[in-house]
C-alpha cells in the first residue's frame, strides 16, 4: 500500500486525485474508470498507472487527500478562532457542513461513501480518527471541566465526532442539519463550562 507525504504531492497526483474526487462523486466508484480519470487530469493513463498501481490505490488516495485538504482547512480556521464557541464553529463547519454540501452536491455520494467504507475502510477510520484528533485539542483546555462530568477529552471527543458523522449522513437539509449542530454546541459548551 501507498503512504503519501500530502505536503508533497506531485502537479500529476494533484491533477488525478481531483479528477477522481469530481468522476467519483458524480458516477461512483465502479463506474469511473481509470480512463475516465486519466482523461478528465488530462494525463495518459500510463502516466496514471505510474504514479498508482490501480484504481483502489487511487481511490485510497483520494480519500486521503480529501481528509487532509479539510484538517488543513478546519486547522487554520481554528488557529484563527477565538475561544471554544468559534473552535466549535469552525469545525462543524469544515468537517460537517462541508462534508454535507460535498455530498449532497453530487448525485451518487450515498454511493461514494458506501463505496469509500467497502474499498478503503482502514483510510476512512484513519480519517475519522484525524478528525477526533483535532476535536480533542480543541477540548483540552477544558479536560478539568470534563472531568467534573464524568467524561475524558477522548471519549468526549469521539462523541462529538460519531455524532457530526450521523447528522451530515441523516440530516433532511442544511437547516436541519445547523439546528442539530447548534443543539451539538450547546452540549458541548454546557459539558466544558
Amino acid at each position: 500500500m501507498r503512504v503519501v507525504n500530502w505536503c508533497f504531492v506531485t502537479e500529476a497526483e494533484r491533477q488525478i486525485l481531483d479528477a477522481t474526487i469530481v468522476l467519483v462523486g458524480i458516477y461512483g466508484m465502479r463506474k469511473t474508470s481509470v480512463g475516465d480519470i486519466a482523461e478528465r487530469a488530462a494525463l495518459s493513463r500510463q502516466t496514471v498507472y505510474n504514479l498508482f498501481a490501480n484504481k483502489d490505490e487511487i481511490y485510497r488516495a483520494a480519500i486521503e487527500y480529501l481528509g487532509a485538504q479539510w484538517r488543513a482547512k478546519a486547522k487554520a480556521g481554528l488557529e484563527a478562532a477565538d475561544g471554544l464557541s468559534e473552535k466549535l464553529d469552525v469545525v462543524f463547519d469544515v468537517f460537517t457542513v462541508d462534508a454535507f454540501k460535498f455530498s449532497r452536491s453530487k448525485p451518487d455520494a450515498h454511493d461514494m461513501f458506501t463505496e469509500a467504507h467497502q474499498v478503503a475502510g482502514d483510510v476512512m477510520q484513519k480519517f475519522f480518527r484525524a478528525n477526533r484528533d483535532i476535536i480533542a485539542d480543541v477540548l483540552r483546555p477544558y479536560a478539568a471541566n470534563l472531568k467534573k462530568n464524568g467524561l475524558t477529552v477522548e471519549q468526549f471527543a469521539d462523541q462529538i465526532e460519531t455524532a457530526c458523522r450521523g447528522y451530515k449522513r441523516d440530516a433532511r437539509s442544511l437547516k436541519h442539519l445547523k439546528t442539530l449542530l447548534a443543539t451539538q454546541k450547546r452540549v458541548v459548551l454546557m459539558m466544558t463550562a
